[in-house]
C-alpha cells in the first residue's frame, strides 16, 4: 500500500488542500497510457498521511471540526516529539485512526562506534542518547503517549557525503559510490526484533488482513512520553517493553523489552493458566551487543 504525507503550512495544516488533495487521488482519470487497471486502482487508493508537523498537534482538533478533513486522512502524522493530547490517543483506541511519527532519525552514526562514548550515560555502551537503542526506546514510550504504530526514518538510507551540514542518521549508508561499499547499522538487527516476529502494514476496512495489534495495557514506556524526541529512558535500572498480539485470536502474541539500565535485570511474565505459545526479544546494551530473539 502507498501513502503520502501532506505538509501544508508550517505550524497550520491547510485542510482545504488536504480535501482537495484526496478528491483529486479519488477520481484522476488523465493516466498515461502504460498505466494498467491495476496500477489505477494502486493510484486510487494511495493513503494521506497528515500533517506532518514539527511538534504541533493542530491536525486533530481540525479533524474534529471537519467532517472532510477526518475522512480524508488515514493517519495522523507529526513529528519530534512521543507524547500528544488524549484526543490523538482517543483517533487511535476509538476511531482505530493510524498515529504515525512521521519523520523519526535513525540512530547517529555508525552503531559500531557508540561504544567510543566517553559521556557519563552510555559510555562504552550502545544505549545512550541519540543511540540504537534510544531510538527503539522511542517506539514504546511513542506508543504510550500518542499510540504510534509507525515510525518512518529520516532517512532510511544516506548517500550524502561526509562533512557537510549534516552528521549522518540512517540505518542503511551507500555514501561511498565510486566504490559501491553499502553498510548496514547493526540497528536493523535490534529493529528485526518487532518487524520478524509480528505482521504489520496497514488493515483492510473489514479487519481480515491479519495485522497485529499492539496492546496498550501491555506496553510501557520507561522514561514517560515528552515533548523532546531525544529524551528516551534514564539509568535508573527500569526497561520499556512492547506487546503485540495477533488478531486471530490464536493468543500468539510478542514482547519486546528494551533496556538501559546499568544493572542486570530478571524479569519474570505470568501469562495465565492458559499455555500460550509466546516470543520475546531482549535488547541489553550493557555489554554492546544484539542478543538473540527467544
Amino acid at each position: 500500500m502507498t501513502s503520502t504525507r501532506i505538509r501544508t503550512r508550517p505550524g497550520s495544516p491547510d485542510g482545504e488542500i488536504i480535501k482537495y488533495f484526496a478528491n483529486a487521488l479519488k477520481n484522476e482519470t488523465d493516466f498515461p497510457s502504460y498505466f494498467t487497471e491495476e496500477a489505477k486502482e494502486a493510484y486510487h487508493n494511495i493513503k494521506i498521511v497528515a500533517s506532518d508537523e514539527n511538534k504541533g498537534l493542530k491536525i486533530v482538533p481540525l479533524m474534529r471540526s471537519d467532517s472532510g478533513v477526518y475522512d480524508a486522512v488515514d493517519a495522523i502524522g507529526f513529528h519530534y516529539r512521543t507524547n500528544a493530547t488524549d484526543d490523538y490517543i482517543k483517533m487511535a483506541d476509538v476511531d482505530d485512526k493510524e498515529v504515525w511519527y512521521s519523520e523519526g532519525c535513525a540512530t547517529f552514526g555508525y552503531s559500531e562506534l557508540q561504544e567510543n562514548k566517553t559521556t557519563e550515560y552510555g559510555a562504552g555502551t550502545i544505549g545512550g542518547y541519540q543511540s540504537p537503542l534510544a531510538l527503539l526506546d522511542s517506539l514504546p514510550n511513542a506508543f504510550v503517549g500518542s499510540r504510534r504504530t509507525m515510525y518512518m526514518f529520516q532517512p532510511a538510507i544516506g548517500s550524502f557525503y561526509e562533512g557537510i551540514q549534516y552528521g549522518h542518521k540512517e540505518l542503511l549508508s551507500a555514501r561511498d559510490p565510486w566504490s559501491g561499499y553499502i553498510h548496514y547499522d547493526p540497528v536493523l538487527y535490534m529493529l528485526s526484533h518487532i518487524t520478524k516476529f509480528a505482521k504489520t502494514g496497514w488493515e483492510n476496512d473489514t479487519n481480515t488482513n491479519g495485522i497485529w495489534r499492539v496492546l496498550p495495557n501491555a506496553t510501557y514506556g520507561s522514561f514517560g512520553s515528552s515533548d523532546n524526541e531525544h529524551q528516551t529512558a534514564g539509568i535508573n535500572g527500569d526497561a520499556s517493553y512492547m506487546t503485540l498480539a495477533a488478531s486471530d485470536k490464536t493468543k500468539n502474541f510478542h514482547r519486546v523489552h528494551q533496556q538501559h539500565p546499568e544493572r542486570e535485570n530478571l524479569r519474570h511474565q505470568d501469562v495465565g493458566p492458559e499455555p500460550l505459545r509466546r516470543r520475546a526479544a531482549y535488547l541489553d546494551h550493557r555489554h554492546g551487543r544484539l542478543p538473540e530473539a527467544r
